[in-house]
């Protein structure tokens, strides 16, 4: 659950929408040690975007033809709440890097925040993109062992990164 800041929704309807960073927008970074990492961003309005990349802004792939069910629910006291089913497959192989990311205002009042931050003295802007600014993520508690399985018998999604 995160605050809901009520910015406008995009004008497409919901689902797979490009440029979805330039909304109120939650943004999800699963990376690996080989650089490659894959970006996930969700908006209160049901919009999603998926992009798989093999280095820094190497885009492998748009994942237009992905697939994210979602749910999303605003409660009281302006809150939002987003449940988002991701197949395995659309995670790197050998995942173990994260960073998380929010974005929200308009214009000038835009407010870029990062779990981790991801920034460094030489860089004037927000660059979500620096793997080198994420953290370990222990999979052993969020994926099942047979992970590298399930991921290749996902037919549907394993062409993104095999």
């Amino acid at each position: 659950m995160t605050p809901f800041y009520d910015d406008p929704a995009p004008d497409s309807s919901t689902g797979y929408t490009p440029l979805l960073f330039n909304y109120e927008v939650a943004e999800f970074f699963f990376a690996n040690e080989a650089g490659q990492y894959i970006e996930i961003e969700l908006n209160p309005y049901g919009h999603w975007l998926v992009y798989a990349f093999d280095g820094y802004f190497k885009m492998r792939n748009n994942c237009s033809d992905a697939f994210l069910e979602m749910t999303n629910n605003i409660v009281t006291g302006n809150f939002w709440e987003c449940k988002v089913n991701i197949p395995l497959a659309l995670l790197p192989n050998d995942v173990n890097k994260f960073n998380g990311y929010r974005i929200h205002g308009q214009h000038k009042s835009r407010i870029y925040e990062a779990l981790y931050p991801s920034t460094d003295k030489d860089q004037k802007g927000p660059n979500f993109h620096k793997v080198k600014f994420f953290k370990t993520l222990n999979t052993n508690f969020l994926f099942p062992s047979n992970f590298g399985k399930l991921q290749k018998d996902d037919v549907k999604n394993s062409y993104i990164w095999n």
